[in-house]
């Protein structure tokens, strides 16, 4: 029944608040990384991954946000400040903690995020290549090409 009802949640944001009973799914509002399930971190990380894209329309602009300094890996004062640029709040979340919501990311445990952890490309459309501009010729100040 809970592998059913995370499933049938996937991908929805906002998720959908618990229910005042005593169901499975209700410790989920509040949620800590260390107690869920693995069913349960795998659903909440696809829930997150969707929350994450309203801030940009582009995988590329999602980590040139959170990727504050360059280096392709993402640590936890980033991911802070990237959800300020993005201006999302990271409690919509349900986690009880920024950190919560960093660690549930960090599937290496490595205490960075990869591209692949915070912006899985397989949940991207395929961005669009720019399209280069056509170079100017230079007049060299000239204008009309030469003397009468």
């Amino acid at each position: 029944a809970l592998e059913t009802d995370l499933a049938a949640r996937r991908g929805q944001w906002p998720p959908t608040p618990p229910s005042h009973s005593a169901s499975p799914t209700a410790r989920l509002h509040k949620w800590r990384v260390a107690e869920l399930s693995a069913e349960e971190a795998v659903a909440l990380r696809a829930d997150v991954h969707g929350w994450l894209r309203r801030g940009v329309s582009t995988r590329s602009g999602l980590l040139d946000k959170v990727d504050i300094n360059g280096n392709g890996r993402v640590a936890a004062f980033e991911l802070e400040q990237g959800l300020l640029r993005l201006r999302l709040d990271w409690r919509e979340t349900g986690a009880r903690t920024l950190l919560d919501l960093f660690l549930l990311l960090d599937r290496d445990a490595r205490n960075e995020l990869g591209a692949e952890e915070i912006a899985p490309a397989d949940l991207w459309p395929l961005e669009e290549t720019p399209v280069p501009q056509p170079r100017r010729q230079k007049t060299h100040g000239r204008v009309g090409g030469g003397r009468a």
